[in-house]
């Protein structure tokens, strides 16, 4: 009786850390992606970057949408919750370097999925779409959500991925809007009028 027990508490446990495992497997691929999506219209000065992408943000948000982390130190407080190979890694790549000015820096937060392995990138085939409305010039940009490859094993877990983007922005911007690759929005960002700077 106590030897069947053991299995079954033993079982459990070798499940909970092949989970856990997989689990952190999945962010740090999603963590590392090297992809450096660009994009620009070319006419004017839009231009967004990704500074990073995590297949699952953590604690580093808890709702869906787009997080301003342009001051110095919110995105300091942001980087210090990343693992520190990530952000040697940003920093490697030049993501972090200071000459990078942007305009803004946030962080677009997906919904919760039902798996991990999901992970967000700058469209590469879509361009920054300037639209001028009656409520000010919105700068649409597309984002790609990427699902898991159905033939490999994800960890059965809630997973929220997120992307951080640099944006460098045309003055006359009032709105920044993140689209989806099926054309739901995810988040807006509402900006300071920068006409008169």
């Amino acid at each position: 009786m106590m030897r069947a027990q053991f299995h079954r508490i033993l079982k459990r446990y070798l499940w909970c850390l092949s989970v856990l495992l997989l689990a952190s497997c999945s962010e740090i691929r999603g963590a590392s992606d090297k992809a450096t999506a660009e994009q620009g219209t070319g006419t004017n000065d839009n231009r967004a970057i990704t500074l990073f992408s995590l297949s699952h943000c953590g604690a580093l948000a808890r709702q869906s949408g787009v997080i301003d982390v342009s001051s110095e130190d919110a995105f300091a407080g942001l980087l210090e919750t990343l693992p520190p190979n990530l952000v040697e890694n940003l920093s490697d790549d030049g993501r972090l370097d200071d000459s990078q000015s942007f305009d803004y820096r946030v962080l677009l937060v997906a919904e919760l999925f039902r798996t991990a392995g999901y992970r967000l990138e700058l469209s590469r085939t879509q361009p920054l779409v300037p639209e001028r409305t009656p409520a000010g010039n919105i700068l649409r940009v597309p984002v790609q959500i990427h699902s898991p490859d159905p033939d490999t094993m994800q960890a059965q877990m809630m997973s929220r991925p997120c992307l951080a983007i640099g944006l460098s922005l045309d003055p006359g911007i009032s709105t920044v809007r993140f689209d989806d690759d099926s054309g739901g929005v995810m988040g807006s960002l509402a900006l300071p009028d920068r006409t008169s700077k």
